[in-house]
């Protein structure tokens, strides 16, 4: 899945990667698409198992962005705070205060990424 918009001078991906070398190879690839932009990322992690596993590897796959924002899973076995503890100047958790910052900015490239549908990122971005 790789879906983009653009809306206003802004653009919005969503994208189907999940594993760190998905991640970084999608963002790196927008990142290259998109020089002059503001790149800013949502990542909602799936498995449990494989959070666990690679949130390290998640962690520094996202080198290339402004920030990240953790979305909160689905699956209440996952811990986003291991994400944020790795780099906290980087990853935000969701919520209100995150978004009415990244509306204000300009020129940028906000990407989703997850397996799980992020519908919600681009209506509370670009619509709300």
């Amino acid at each position: 899945r790789f879906k983009e918009i653009i809306t206003n001078g802004d653009i919005y991906i969503d994208d189907y990667a999940h594993h760190p070398t998905q991640i970084e190879y999608t963002l790196k690839m927008i990142k290259n698409k998109y020089k002059e932009y503001v790149l800013i990322a949502f990542f909602k992690p799936d498995r449990p198992s494989r959070f666990l596993t690679f949130y390290k590897s998640i962690a520094t796959s996202f080198n290339s962005v402004s920030c990240v924002v953790v979305m909160k899973s689905t699956s209440e076995n996952i811990d986003v705070n291991l994400l944020i503890k790795e780099n906290p100047l980087l990853f935000h958790k969701y919520n209100k205060k995150i978004i009415n910052k990244i509306k204000k900015v300009k020129k940028k490239v906000v990407v989703s990424l997850s397996s799980k549908n992020m519908n919600d990122v681009f209506e509370s971005i670009f619509i709300n």
